[in-house]
């Protein structure tokens, strides 16, 4: 992406999360300017991501997956490509609320959890806590890929998410971030997610760096064109390779090290 070089005033927070206040932008391009939030956070299964989040236009980016979603007004059309495989995925808004793609299995009892009030560096922010049942598909997931591994006895016990409202998110682009994150909240951003196990193991699915008001070309939110369109979601972010490659993180993350 080109972007133009903000004049930011960034305050330094605990963690190395950083946060800046609107900056003052210097004219360094003849082409259309839009503020935007940059968020960098990272995915445990897809690596570092970045939203550009606009007024309205949204934008999500993954350098280690080769591709990049975006989505703007008027049409809201949500486009996926993969630049690597030049394929491409293009969804309706309507259509992208049922056939997405989620970065984080979220467990369905996410939707009951407690809810918390609690600060994220500073800011204000809720905490969701829930308890995975034991009907959970997603304890059934794992036990079903660890069936026949040392880590066929994790057990999910609880998911925390913790949200903060740090700027205004159009209704529109709340729905294509849904599409990310399927445990997204209204009017607030997801910044961390962190699944706990009965055995003490805790694992970060979600993790926020930095969040900053940057300048960019209002074309860096043009629709791409000239990809082969295809159907499937899972040709946009991982082929047959990647896949193993994902179940071989996956191993990583849940299967304990084991003592020689």
């Amino acid at each position: 992406m080109s972007f133009a070089r903000p004049v930011i005033n960034c305050l330094q927070l605990a963690g190395a999360a950083v946060i800046c206040a609107a900056p003052a932008f210097a004219a360094t391009s003849d082409h259309k300017q839009i503020e935007v939030w940059e968020v960098k956070q990272s995915c445990s299964l897809f690596g570092p991501i970045t939203l550009y989040i606009g007024p309205s236009q949204v934008k999500i980016v993954s350098l280690k997956q080769n591709f990049f979603g975006v989505s703007a007004a008027p049409s809201w059309q949500v486009v996926l490509e993969n630049t690597k495989r030049k394929v491409g995925v293009v969804r309706s808004l309507e259509l992208w609320k049922t056939r997405s793609m989620h970065l984080i299995d979220t467990a369905d009892s996410m939707g009951k959890g407690k809810v918390v009030a609690t600060t994220w560096h500073g800011q204000a922010a809720v905490k969701v806590v829930a308890v995975v049942k034991d009907a959970d598909p997603l304890k059934e997931k794992y036990e079903m890929l660890y069936e026949e591994s040392p880590g066929r006895e994790l057990t999910v016990s609880t998911e925390e998410i913790v949200y903060a409202k740090l700027f205004p998110i159009a209704p529109q682009i709340q729905v294509v971030l849904e599409g990310f994150d399927e445990s997204a909240m209204k009017d607030a951003l997801t910044v961390e997610h962190t699944r706990n196990y009965a055995n003490s193991r805790t694992d970060k699915l979600l993790q926020t760096f930095s969040v900053k008001k940057i300048a960019v070309d209002a074309s860096e939110f043009s629709y791409p064109k000239g990809f082969k369109q295809v159907d499937n979601v899972k040709e946009i972010t991982l082929d047959s390779q990647k896949a193993k490659d994902a179940v071989y993180l996956l191993q990583d993350l849940f299967v304990p090290t084991q003592k020689k």
